[in-house]
């Protein structure tokens, strides 16, 4: 064999290696990037879900037909949401609850969990979650008017 041939072999074995080395890795680095488009659609899906919904979480807030009262350990309301604002017809971040309504505050302060009270001529159930400092109000006023219109109409024997 003579010195020309094993310098052939030896330069295309380097290069047949060179080939067979960049095929491999760009394999691999295709792979890769079919993941990390992968999972960036995900995180754009997630990323969009999350957003929808906040928005939804945060519309169902500020339009049901309940109040939410948000306070902290000195019942200084943190934030309320649209409802709450006109049972009160008042904006209520940074007052004291008792400012709002004296009986209220005693309701809160007897740490009662469920509890009625009235305010402007009308009837409010109020769920009160003592632990997170949350207050849930729903009007039951017409509730409260037909079980009493009720309770007039039924004949009683004395």
């Amino acid at each position: 064999m003579n010195e020309y041939n094993v310098y052939y072999i030896y330069t295309t074995m380097f290069i047949c290696g060179g080939i067979l080395a960049s095929a491999i890795s760009t394999f691999i680095t295709s792979k890769q990037r079919k993941k990390i488009v992968l999972l960036e659609d995900k995180l754009g899906m997630w990323n969009s879900i999350t957003y929808r919904v906040k928005k939804a979480g945060e519309s169902a807030f500020n339009k049901m037909p309940m109040g939410i009262i948000v306070f902290n350990d000195e019942f200084i309301i943190e934030w309320a949401n649209n409802y709450a604002k006109e049972i009160f017809s008042s904006a209520l971040v940074e007052r004291k609850i008792e400012n709002l309504s004296k009986e209220l505050q005693e309701k809160i302060d007897e740490h009662q969990e469920n509890f009625s009270f009235n305010l402007y001529g009308k009837v409010f159930k109020v769920e009160h979650s003592i632990k997170d400092h949350v207050l849930y109000m729903t009007d039951i006023s017409t509730e409260t008017k037909v079980i009493e219109n009720y309770k007039q109409r039924t004949l009683a024997i004395g």
